[in-house]
């Protein structure tokens, strides 16, 4: 394997596109049609459950694959928005309100406004991973090897000479063994 793979940042997104809560939100885009004006089906505002739980599992494999993770500023405290200049917005830091956010004026619907302000939970979840990572430097510097891939179910290892950890993902609604 390539060893400048260790060193290169595991980017989702950036300035320079949608945020990942939207991208997430809406599949199959990323920057096609990735604005209001551009696609009146685009969605704007706060995403729902499943999309938090999906960008949960990819942050997951973020921080347990190869290379470095990047989080662009903002993600991590639970800020979504569209292609620029909607990824740009102002950060909702923890000790400011906020007026409530037109999702935008091209959707129906009843809801036009999302609350929007720091998501605690989410940090949370972020901070922990941070954590994960830390505290097992074979997440850094470890090989990997996938041992499942199959239709929801994805499993590898790190491994260095000190240590090795199992990453399971199970994107099914059943259990699995």
């Amino acid at each position: 394997m390539n060893p400048f793979r260790y060193s290169m940042m595991n980017v989702a997104t950036t300035h320079d596109s949608p945020r990942l809560l939207t991208c997430f939100y809406n599949q199959g885009k990323y920057k096609y049609l990735a604005k209001p004006n551009e696609d009146t089906s685009y969605k704007t505002g706060k995403p729902d459950k499943e999309t938090y739980q999906r960008v949960k599992l990819y942050l997951i494999y973020q921080f347990t694959n190869i290379g470095a993770p990047h989080i662009w500023n903002g993600e991590e405290m639970g800020m979504w928005g569209a292609d620029d200049p909607y990824n740009r917005k102002p950060l909702w830091w923890k000790e400011f309100t906020f007026q409530p956010e037109n999702k935008n004026q091209f959707q129906s619907g009843k809801k036009l406004y999302d609350n929007v302000a720091f998501d605690t939970p989410l940090f949370n979840f972020y901070k922990k991973l941070i954590r994960i990572r830390k505290e097992n430097p074979v997440l850094s510097n470890g090989s990997m090897d996938f041992i499942t891939t199959d239709d929801k179910t994805l499993i590898y290892s790190r491994t260095n000479k000190n240590a090795q950890i199992f990453v399971l993902f199970n994107a099914d609604n059943k259990k699995q063994n």
